[in-house]
C-alpha cells in the first residue's frame, strides 16, 4: 500500500476509539471492560436509564433483550432468538411446549397470606421472610438426609490435558475437573460389559466445553452426547473434540419445552445421564422436571423393565433468578405459608450470597446467612421434590468458595 495514499489517524482519534467503559464492576473489582458508546463514559449496558432509553430497543424476535435502534435492521437477521422460535415450528418431534413447567402440571397452590413488598415496605418485608426462612428451614431440614452438605473438593487425573488447552480459564477448569470426577466416581462414564447404548445430555451447555471435557475421559462405545441450549453459540467446544467413533448433536431447544423421551439416543440408551454447569434459576428446575418426566413416561411404556438407570450431576448457580412459575415443588413452599410474593423477596435475598456487599456494614454476616438460608431452603424444596419420585440425591461442595461462590453440586440417581 501506497504510504503517500494513506492518511494517519489522529492520535486523539485513536484515542476516542480505545475508550473503554468507565463503570466499576464492585463485584469484580475492576472497570467495565466494553467500549464506551459514542460520546458517552459508558457501554451500552451501562448507560443511565434515559440515554438508554433513547438508543436502544426492544428486540423484536426476542424481547427479553435490548439492541440498539441503530443496529436493529442488522439484528434481527442473526437474533439468537429466531432460533429459539423456529424451535417451535420445526421437525423437533420432541418439542412439547411446557412440558417441564407447572403450568403442564395444572397445579393450582392455594395463596397463603403473603408479606408485602412494595419500596416502602421492601425492608421490612425482608426483615419478615427472613425470620419466617429460619423458621421453616429449622422445622424440614432435619428430616432430609442431603443436609448438610457434603466437601468434596475432587480432580479428575485424565483433565490435566484440558487444563492447559484453557490456561485462561483457571476458575472453570478446576469445576470442570471436580464435576467429571463425581460422575466417575458414579461409575457412570465407562462403558458396562452386557449394556447398551449410553446417552449424555448437557443441559444450558453454552459453549458445551464441560462435554468437551467429558469426552476426554469417557468410554466412547455406544456412547451418544446431545447438547441442549435455548441459543447458539460460535465456537463450540464440542467441535474441538478429539474422541473417534463418538456422537455428539446439539438441540436448540428451551429445556422447559424438552420432552426427553421422544429424542431417540434416550429413550433407547440404557444409562441416561443429565449433567450442567451453572444452570441460572428456574433452568434448574426445568431441568429436574424433564428428568422426573422422563423416568416416569419410560416406566409406563409397555415394557417398564426397559427403563434406564438415570443419574444427574448438575452444578447450581444463581438463586436470585428463581421465579414462582418454574420452581419444582410449589406446594412444599405454600405449606408452609410462602406465597408467590414471598417467593420473590426470597429471591432478592439470595442475591446477598453473591452481590457485592458493602464490607464495612455491620450487618453483612447476617446478610450473607440469610441468603445462604434462603439457598439451603429451595434446595430442600428441590431435594424433597426427587426424594418423593423415588431419586436417591445428594448435595456436595464441589469446589472452594473461593474458585466460585455458587459451589454446590447436586448428585441424584434413579432408581
Amino acid at each position: 500500500e501506497d504510504p503517500q495514499t494513506t492518511s494517519p489517524v489522529p492520535a486523539q482519534q485513536q484515542q476516542q476509539q480505545q475508550r473503554s467503559c468507565t463503570f466499576f464492576l464492585t463485584g469484580k473489582h475492576r472497570s467495565c471492560h466494553a467500549n464506551a458508546y459514542r460520546d458517552y463514559a459508558f457501554c451500552v449496558d451501562h448507560l443511565p436509564g434515559d440515554a438508554k432509553a433513547r438508543h436502544s430497543a426492544p428486540c423484536p424476535v426476542d424481547p427479553t433483550h435490548s439492541v440498539l435502534v441503530e443496529n436493529l435492521k442488522s439484528h434481527v437477521k442473526k437474533c439468537p432468538g429466531r432460533n429459539r422460535v423456529s424451535a417451535k415450528t420445526s421437525t423437533y418431534t420432541f418439542y412439547v411446549a411446557d412440558i417441564n413447567s407447572n403450568a403442564a402440571r395444572g397445579t393450582a397452590c392455594p395463596a397463603p397470606a403473603v408479606l408485602s413488598s412494595n419500596d416502602d415496605q421492601a425492608g421490612d418485608a425482608k426483615k419478615s421472610m427472613c425470620a419466617k426462612i429460619v423458621s421453616v428451614w429449622n422445622e424440614c431440614s432435619p428430616s432430609c438426609t442431603a443436609f448438610p452438605v457434603q466437601v468434596a473438593h475432587l480432580h479428575h487425573q485424565g483433565l490435566e490435558a484440558t487444563d492447559k488447552e484453557y490456561p485462561q480459564s483457571r476458575k472453570h477448569s478446576p469445576q470442570l475437573s471436580s464435576i467429571v470426577a463425581h460422575m466417575q466416581e458414579l461409575n457412570v462414564l465407562q462403558a458396562t460389559p452386557g449394556h447398551g447404548p449410553r446417552c449424555y445430555l448437557e443441559i444450558g451447555a453454552g459453549k458445551a466445553k464441560l462435554t468437551h471435557a467429558l469426552t476426554q475421559v469417557t468410554d466412547a462405545a455406544n456412547a451418544s452426547f446431545i447438547i441442549v441450549d435455548y441459543s447458539r453459540f460460535r465456537h463450540t467446544a464440542e467441535k474441538q473434540h478429539t474422541m473417534k467413533g463418538d456422537l455428539i448433536s446439539r438441540l436448540t431447544i428451551d429445556v422447559k419445552d424438552l420432552d426427553l423421551s421422544l429424542v431417540p439416543q434416550a429413550s433407547r440408551a440404557d444409562l441416561v445421564v443429565a449433567y450442567g454447569k451453572h444452570v441460572c434459576g428456574g433452568a434448574t428446575d426445568f431441568m429436574l422436571r424433564c428428568m422426573i418426566n422422563f423416568v416416569e413416561k419410560m416406566r409406563g411404556r409397555a415394557v417398564p423393565a426397559n427403563c434406564p438407570a438415570v443419574c444427574i450431576a448438575l452444578a447450581l448457580c444463581c438463586f436470585h433468578r428463581c421465579t414462582w412459575d418454574a420452581y419444582l415443588d410449589k406446594d412444599f413452599l405454600t405449606s408452609h405459608g410462602i406465597g408467590e410474593e414471598n417467593f420473590k423477596t426470597m429471591a432478592q435475598i439470595a442475591s446477598w450470597r453473591t452481590c457485592a456487599l458493602d464490607a464495612g456494614a455491620a450487618d453483612v454476616g447476617d446478610k450473607v446467612g440469610a441468603a445462604t438460608t434462603v439457598r439451603d431452603l429451595l434446595l430442600l424444596g428441590r431435594v424433597k421434590a426427587l426424594e418423593q419420585a423415588g431419586w436417591h440425591v445428594r448435595l456436595v461442595e464441589y469446589v472452594d468458595k473461593t474458585v466460585s461462590p455458587e459451589n454446590i453440586l447436586l448428585l441424584a440417581t434413579y432408581p
